[in-house]
């Protein structure tokens, strides 16, 4: 069977195989002295609060020398539906179509063990390209990680297990596909089009409604070119940003046309655009994710730093932070605290039960951390409110944030990136 399944397949496996090897070459070159803008690697300039000189310096050399290719690779989320439906299709509409089934379906070897041999060597052949293709990628995308973090569409769709559970759902279409239809090429093509729908109804239906978002809005700067307003998120670039925009002084969201209007106003009036907008109230909003800004904010809790973020109406319902030179503790409150506190969701989320010497649930970080590793613990976080204190939403929460260095009085921190009170 497997000499059977090469001599059937082997072309497809050839010509993916190629085109996977030489991509892997190109983005290796590439990454490698994307890789050398940072001397102390790109995860390290991510763990820095609040950045520094060299790593600033590092990143806006990354956007200006490989910003093109970050876009580039945006539409190389279809490579792994490409892998999965080239593979898939012709599984059984190449039999169909030729023929050959009569011959093949005829020999010794059952029929179900005939197609079991197939879906599992071909299925084989799809995670491995396709992982191929997903590890260097991830490892080429780790600075543009560092700087944007990995919950941006351009990264979710590329790294970790998404890409891979992409090409086997386009082989798994185009396999069933090609049974139906008996023919190769429009099997392709339906298993192409069943991604793209399913693709774009969790993108723009399911996906948003995952998470509580969180709104923020601030009025237009007074500063900037004369003839573009600042068109960046309220929301930092960690963030997954749900949708931003503009709105007038009530807060009603402006459409694309009264926006165009405004700017066309200011471009009649000679005026800078920015000083139009904020002379009328206009302000920039942004909709996104709680735990993007939450792991965004741990880099800012360093040594001596303290954070508590709890509900406003009970502020039992917490979970706190100290930082240290080289870790980052999280605690959150135990029954004795929060008498209806859901402890299996804490264990669920892999928490450390509290002991004698612990009487609060806990959850460490060594520094340097990978941005990937903030997340994580901002996602336990995040869970620990909305699953075992019931907070539903950001907008219940309030924190409060100090430093205590050794010897001296404490003082408050500013932590404006949370976008809480």
């Amino acid at each position: 069977m497997t000499w059977l399944i090469w001599r059937q397949h082997r072309t497809e496996v050839c010509v993916l195989g190629l085109l996977v090897g030489m991509f892997g070459i190109a983005l290796l070159v590439l990454g490698t002295q994307a890789h050398d803008l940072f001397p102390g690697g790109p995860a390290r300039c991510a763990g820095e609060p609040g950045g520094n000189e060299a790593c600033t310096a590092s990143f806006r050399r990354l956007d200006e020398e490989y910003g093109f290719v970050e876009n580039l690779l945006a539409a190389f989320y279809l490579v792994p539906v490409v892998i999965g439906a080239f593979l898939g299709a012709p599984l059984l509409a190449r039999e169909l179509e030729d023929g050959t089934w009569q011959l093949a379906w005829t020999q010794a070897v059952p029929r179900m063990r005939w197609l079991t041999a197939k879906l599992v060597a071909l299925a084989g052949v799809t995670v491995a390209l396709t992982g191929t293709f997903t590890a260097v990628l991830t490892w080429f995308r780790q600075p543009f990680d560092a700087w944007e973090g990995r919950f941006q569409y351009d990264a979710f769709d590329l790294e970790g297990l998404v890409p891979v559970a992409y090409a086997l759902f386009a082989f798994g279409v185009a396999t069933a596909a090609g049974a139906v239809l008996r023919r190769s090429l429009p099997a392709f093509g339906v298993a192409f089009g069943a991604f793209l729908a399913a693709r774009m109804s969790v993108a723009l239906l399911a996906r948003p409604a995952y998470a509580t978002p969180l709104t923020t809005t601030e009025p237009v700067p007074v500063g900037g070119s004369k003839d573009q307003a600042g068109h960046r998120p309220v929301s930092s670039s960690g963030d997954w940003v749900i949708e931003h925009g503009y709105a007038d002084a009530t807060g009603r969201r402006l459409s694309s046309t009264e926006y165009y209007e405004l700017e066309g106003a200011a471009d009649r009036a000679g005026t800078n655009l920015n000083q139009f907008l904020h002379a009328r109230g206009v302000q920039q909003f942004g909709v996104y994710q709680f735990t993007e800004r939450l792991a965004d904010t741990f880099r800012d809790v360093t040594d001596r730093v303290f954070l508590i973020v709890h509900a406003a109406a009970d502020p039992r319902r917490y979970v706190q932070f100290a930082g240290e030179p080289d870790r980052l503790d999280a605690e959150a409150p135990a029954k004795d605290v929060v008498a209806d506190a859901d402890e299996f969701q804490l264990r669920r989320f892999e928490w450390v039960e509290p002991d004698v010497a612990q009487p609060n649930w806990t959850s460490s970080l060594r520094r340097p951390a990978s941005t990937d590793e903030f997340a994580q613990l901002a996602r336990r976080c995040v869970a620990a409110l909305r699953e075992a204190y019931g907070i539903v939403s950001p907008d219940e929460l309030r924190y409060r944030a100090w430093c205590e260095p050794a010897g001296a009085e404490a003082t408050a921190v500013q932590l404006p990136g949370l976008g809480l009170g």
